[in-house]
């Protein structure tokens, strides 16, 4: 029943954007065209949507003189690697590819949102936004205040015409799935490491999400790479629209799409900026733990509703080579940092604590439960893994027949316990 009610979602979604890209292009063809797009929106404003063009920070910069747009770094190229499984005799390969230049936005007048990547200028009528601009017929973008979005239309939750909170100034670092240590890491508190290159006055605060805030090691993460800008901290709500006089963004350090919609193994998707993500391991790791750890690790989650696995069937094999079940989650940030940094074997599920593999060592072993029949695993920890020299292997897994990414799966024991025997030798097989 929920399968079913997800596609009845999806269905309507996709409906609506759809009608809202036609009669947005029907609006560029004259008077009647503007007068049903305007009557169009009228409609939405009733049913608490809206609708807008989206403009990147470039374009926006040309089509509003008092904007004023930055360059923090160019020539800038984003990598990702092979994906490689327990089966194959590849060896790991980097593509790389190039990102657009890294540039900061210096705003007036515009409302965000807590959880969303967006920008909005009702005045100049858009929506300020390079993570939606321009993208693919495989990608989906889809925040707390963004519906949907196509050939840059979008549709927000939010009429922009209630009552808003009033903000004077403010450093944008909030963002899409705020919860999340993996995006909230690498896409929002990434940008952190460039404020302090940046000529914004001192007493311009830093805009960051509650909800991200109210999670202890979030919390800790932020508080570590801000120590030195010395910043108040403003923190915004999901669902609150916020009226910002001035603004300054940074847009995407890496490129990171939220929704694919159907994964087609192309390795120009996902990209990381290694520059950025070195910057980051360097700056964390200076403030790893005392505390010591095993250096053959089974990464558990203490709680999750999503890609479950036949979990304790699958310590039992790892137990027999010595590897002890940690959870991350329930340790401190910094013993987080510590236990990636010192494990020489780690064994896990794919998730966002798979994050901590920025910490990893040269020559760390990573064993990640993924590749499916589907084949519809991603270049990203593994990538992130192989950029600090680890040897990231995918091990098969079984899903239902019409499972995804998340959905739950079966890990076979003895294909696992057969494969263990062939890499690992020690006292604990002997």
């Amino acid at each position: 029943m929920s399968s079913l009610k997800n596609r009845f979602k999806v269905a309507i979604g996709n409906t609506c954007i759809n009608i809202t890209r036609y009669v947005y292009q029907c609006s560029k063809k004259g008077f009647w065209g503007q007068f049903f797009f305007s009557m169009y929106r009228f409609i939405f404003k009733i049913m608490n949507l809206s609708a807008f063009p989206i403009e990147c920070y470039v374009s926006y910069n040309n089509k509003v003189p008092k904007s004023k747009l930055i360059t923090i770094e160019t020539n800038r190229y984003g990598v990702s690697s092979e994906i490689i499984s327990v089966n194959s005799d590849a060896e790991i390969k980097f593509y790389e590819y190039s990102l657009p230049d890294l540039l900061m936005l210096k705003s007036s007048n515009v409302d965000i949102c807590g959880n969303s990547d967006v920008i909005v200028d009702t005045k100049n009528d858009c929506v300020i936004s390079d993570v939606s601009h321009n993208l693919g017929s495989n990608i989906q973008v889809i925040d707390g205040l963004l519906y949907r979005t196509r050939d840059n239309i979008c549709v927000l939750r939010n009429n922009m015409c209630k009552e808003k909170e009033h903000i004077d100034s403010g450093i944008m670092i909030s963002g899409k799935f705020c919860r999340n240590y993996y995006h909230v890491l690498l896409e929002n508190f990434i940008k952190l490491l460039y404020i302090k290159r940046l000529e914004i006055p001192i007493e311009v605060p830093i805009l960051v999400d509650r909800k991200t805030m109210e999670i202890p090691s979030l919390k800790r993460i932020f508080e570590l790479l801000a120590v030195d800008l010395k910043r108040k901290i403003v923190s915004i709500k999901s669902g609150t629209i916020y009226h910002v006089d001035t603004l300054y963004s940074i847009n995407n350090v890496n490129k990171i799409p939220s929704h694919l919609l159907i994964n087609t193994s192309d390795y120009n998707t996902y990209l990381y900026s290694k520059t950025a993500l070195v910057e980051l391991r360097n700056t964390l790791l200076t403030n790893c733990s005392n505390k010591e750890f095993p250096k053959r690790v089974f990464i558990s989650r203490a709680s999750t509703k999503r890609r479950n696995f036949n979990e304790d069937e699958v310590y039992e094999v790892l137990q027999k080579f010595g590897f002890e079940k940690i959870a991350p989650e329930l340790l401190t940030i910094e013993e987080q940092m510590t236990l990636f940094h010192n494990a020489e074997y780690i064994v896990a599920g794919s998730g966002a604590a798979l994050t901590n593999l920025i910490f990893v060592r040269e020559k760390c072993n990573v064993i990640c439960f993924g590749i499916s029949s589907k084949g519809d695993e991603i270049p990203v920890f593994n990538t992130i893994a192989n950029i600090n020299g680890a040897n990231f292997l995918y091990f098969p897994r079984k899903t239902k027949e019409n499972g995804d990414v998340h959905s739950n799966y079966e890990i076979d024991c003895t294909q696992l316990e057969c494969f263990l025997h062939q890499r690992i030798i020690d006292e604990h097989i002997k």
